[in-house]
């Protein structure tokens, strides 16, 4: 059923503030014509007076919201321009000013009408490949899985094959490199691919040398369903890092969103326990380029702390310490801004733990989603992630992992980008003066020590 468009109706909100003023003008205008008249006329004039601030300040709390609301759906919009899809911000209709209801749904309206034709589109190709009966998964170059069929998840585990996760948790990477190499030369032949477990299994391996990674099409049985699952932004290209500038704009600015899970919150005394990163370049999420592991902080953990994060002792036993993996994590953070919620206390304890180690680290320049936040979105009731997640209309998964923490992060850190452009801050001197403005939230930041 067709949805009619809203009625334009009189905001009698808006009619009763000028009706209100005239009220106050008039009580104001005869306290003080019958003043000499009459003894109580003094106090009816400081009634009027009284009721006109009230309703000035009425009206001004309202254009505030007005101008709130309408600031996170300009941010929603703008941090929209190189992402694949949207999430506005959550409202709710019967609070929110009239006008920023109807703009809220009017934009919502706008995008699931852009979107049809590409959905459209999409939903044949799915339906091409998912009635492929042989298990069928596509990598990029760093052999992330960008897409897979429902007979390859049931012969390696959902949990193991799908967008985003790696290839070789199940291939065995020399081998799958070595059939790649032979694709570009001749015509792929089915041949056994090495298996982590140490069996193979029949399969053609064809080289993506347009975009990027390969194309496995194992040998296996029929299967009674059929599926896909895919994450095909991974095969685009990403830009060569720039080292950051202070005159460095924000919307070219590389930065790395960086989480860590710790064994407590002593910067002095605890230890990492896990790490994860996504990269962002300007106003792009490249979820292409993440790293997330795991690390033995050389000591057990307290069960007050895995309630937390869910990091257990079994789970880091045989990991390598942050020291022994310093070589593979610090290029993922070289030449970018470092960005995350707190993130003063995850470079301070990554630098401790390193100092600790005899490793020398020069500290990143950084910024604080939390100073941020508190600069920008000074009207919400508290700045924690989930609360500026909600209020973004952003949806959080893998809450309380050092990768799901920054993937949620990098998200929020897109909007207050947006919200930062619309302040005129473009720059990273900028945003760096910006946060640098949340004296009360860098005050408690320096008193826990970092």
């Amino acid at each position: 059923m067709r949805r009619r468009p809203p009625r334009n109706r009189p905001d009698r909100a808006g009619l009763l503030y000028p009706v209100g003023l005239l009220v106050a003008g008039g009580t104001i205008a005869g306290g003080l014509v019958w003043q000499s008249a009459y003894s109580n006329a003094t106090f009816l004039a400081a009634a009027g007076l009284a009721l006109g601030a009230a309703l000035v300040w009425g009206r001004l709390t309202i254009v505030t919201a007005r101008e709130r609301q309408l600031r996170r759906l300009a941010s929603a919009l703008e941090a929209a321009m190189d992402a694949r899809s949207i999430a506005l911000p959550a409202i709710d209709r019967r609070e929110a000013d009239p006008l920023v209801a109807r703009l809220h749904l009017a934009i919502a309206a706008l995008l699931s009408r852009r979107g049809d034709g590409q959905v459209d589109q999409e939903r044949r190709l799915e339906a091409i490949l998912a009635s492929l009966p042989q298990p069928l998964v596509v990598t990029n170059d760093q052999g992330l899985v960008t897409l897979v069929n429902r007979p390859a998840m049931e012969m390696f585990g959902a949990d193991r094959l799908k967008p985003g996760t790696s290839v070789f948790d199940v291939v065995e990477a020399e081998s799958l490199a070595q059939r790649r190499r032979a694709s570009r030369d001749t015509s792929p032949d089915e041949q056994p691919l090495l298996l982590v477990d140490g069996s193979a299994l029949p399969a053609r391996v064809r080289e993506l040398a347009d975009h990027g990674g390969a194309v496995i099409l194992f040998s296996g049985a029929d299967v009674s369903d059929s599926g896909l699952s895919h994450a095909l932004d991974l095969h685009e290209p990403t830009p060569p890092r720039q080292p950051p500038r202070p005159e460095t704009p924000l919307d070219a600015l590389d930065v790395v969103v960086l989480d860590c899970e710790t064994t407590g919150l002593n910067v002095a005394l605890d230890r990492v326990l896990s790490i994860g990163g996504v990269r962002v370049h300007g106003l792009r999420l490249l979820r292409q380029e993440t790293f997330d592991c795991l690390v033995d902080p050389g000591e057990p953990i307290a069960p007050s702390s895995t309630a937390i994060h869910g990091i257990t002792n079994a789970m880091v036993w045989g990991e390598r310490s942050l020291a022994e993996r310093w070589s593979e994590i610090e290029p993922q953070l070289r030449d970018s801004v470092i960005v995350g919620h707190n993130v003063g206390f995850d470079l301070t304890i990554l630098e401790i733990e390193l100092r600790r180690a005899g490793i020398e680290w020069r500290r990143p320049p950084s910024l604080c989603t939390l100073q941020l936040a508190a600069t920008l979105e000074p009207e919400l009731p508290n700045l924690n992630l989930e609360t500026l997640a909600a209020a973004y209309g952003i949806e959080v998964a893998g809450r309380h992992t050092a990768l799901g923490d920054a993937l949620v992060t990098a998200e929020v850190y897109l909007r207050l980008v947006a919200l930062m452009r619309q302040r005129d801050d473009t720059t990273l001197a900028d945003a760096q003066a910006r946060a640098a403005t949340a004296r009360a939230v860098i005050r408690q930041q320096q008193a826990a020590g970092w």
